[in-house]
């Protein structure tokens, strides 16, 4: 560390050599590293085009500093588990720490998932996603989990229609009309 005196020798001084002064100073930098510590979803999801589950994930702090200023934790989904530009966001939660070491924290969160076709799907979670937090580690960031996802699309069908055989009435009449569907789907 350095100090000077009269930085820009604007007083006039019988000496300025012995303006400048130093100490050394050792730094430790003791850095965070969040990574996810859970991170459930469902392995099977039966059900309609754009189904909806509940997702539950979390971060730890397994640095050595506390994890400071802000970040984000975002969920996905995609069709490869690698995340891409084919990944879409599910939900983006802020954080602000301080979070300190060993310190974890969980949330729950409901999603509609943007797919219709059957097939095996990744989500995706990345903690601190838009790297905003000096960590040791930034590549143990991602938990990537499978899932088959069953579509069963509704087939709506009519079931009845009923309606007089016949009207006889002024012009405009009131006619009762019944009607029934059925979701064969």
């Amino acid at each position: 560390l350095t100090f000077k005196a009269d930085v820009d020798n604007n007083l006039f001084e019988s000496n300025t050599n012995n303006n400048t002064i130093g100490v050394p100073i050792a730094l430790t930098i003791a850095p965070s590293d969040l990574a996810p510590v859970v991170f459930q979803v469902p392995s099977v999801v039966n059900g309609p085009p754009y189904p909806q589950v509940t997702l539950v994930w979390g971060d730890t702090n397994q640095g050595t500093g506390a994890a400071l200023n802000y970040w984000y934790d975002t969920a996905y989904i995609s069709t490869n588990p690698f995340l891409d530009y084919t990944a879409a966001s599910l939900g983006q939660q802020s954080r602000y720490g301080p979070l300190p070491p060993g310190v974890s924290y969980r949330q729950t969160n409901i999603c509609r998932l943007p797919i219709v076709d059957s097939g095996t799907y990744y989500f995706i979670f990345q903690t601190d996603s838009d790297t905003d937090v000096y960590e040791s580690n930034e590549n143990n960031n991602l938990l990537v989990v499978p899932m088959t996802f069953n579509a069963r699309p509704p087939d709506l069908a009519p079931v009845a229609l009923q309606a007089p055989n016949s009207v006889t009435a002024p012009p405009n009449p009131t006619v009762t009309v019944v009607w029934g569907v059925t979701n064969r789907g």
